[in-house]
């Protein structure tokens, strides 16, 4: 299921020119950092949604809506808040006891900003210009300090983003 997913995301960044900059699929909700050109992030979230929900009611034959109230957006004005707000989406899974490494999530774009593979859908460029010299050790070394210098920016996004605003029954 996380395969068609990601296969359904890749689809609607191409059909919508959206430019995907970090994700992640979790148990019972997803993370898109996500940047539109001249159209609406609800156009590109309608159609992700009710094609997953679609292929979900037909493979486990259900029927109904499958996610739980409206998706929640917010832009994304400063390069710093860009910057937390990725790390927030890659460190999800360790947060959540899921592994305790980022890296070993397979359902993220965590991999993929640190060179070892390409999911195809992930803009890195935008992310990596941000950190001179070897720009996926820095990142890495980004997301994974554990000081606290982050923290309140994180309580901030945590607080906008809410980790029960998009379920997905798998």
């Amino acid at each position: 299921d996380f395969q068609v997913f990601l296969e359904l995301i890749r689809v609607a960044q191409k059909k919508f020119r959206c430019t995907i900059h970090a994700y992640c699929l979790m148990s019972n909700h997803f993370h898109l950092l996500l940047e539109t050109a001249d159209i609406e992030s609800g156009k590109f979230m309608q159609y992700l949604a009710g094609n997953y929900a679609t292929y979900y009611n037909r493979k486990y034959n259900c029927t109904g809506h499958l996610f739980e109230g409206r998706y929640k957006g917010y832009l994304v004005k400063e390069d710093a808040y860009f910057l937390q707000t990725s790390r927030y989406i890659h460190l999800n899974p360790v947060k959540a006891g899921m592994v305790s490494r980022g890296e070993d999530y397979p359902w993220s774009s965590y991999r993929t900003m640190l060179g070892m593979v390409d999911d195809r859908i992930t803009y890195v460029e935008r992310t990596w210009k941000y950190f001179k010299n070897n720009p996926m050790f820095r990142y890495r070394e980004f997301v994974e300090d554990i000081g606290h210098k982050y923290y309140i920016d994180e309580k901030k996004i945590q607080k906008e983003i809410g980790e029960d605003d998009l379920w997905l029954p798998w």
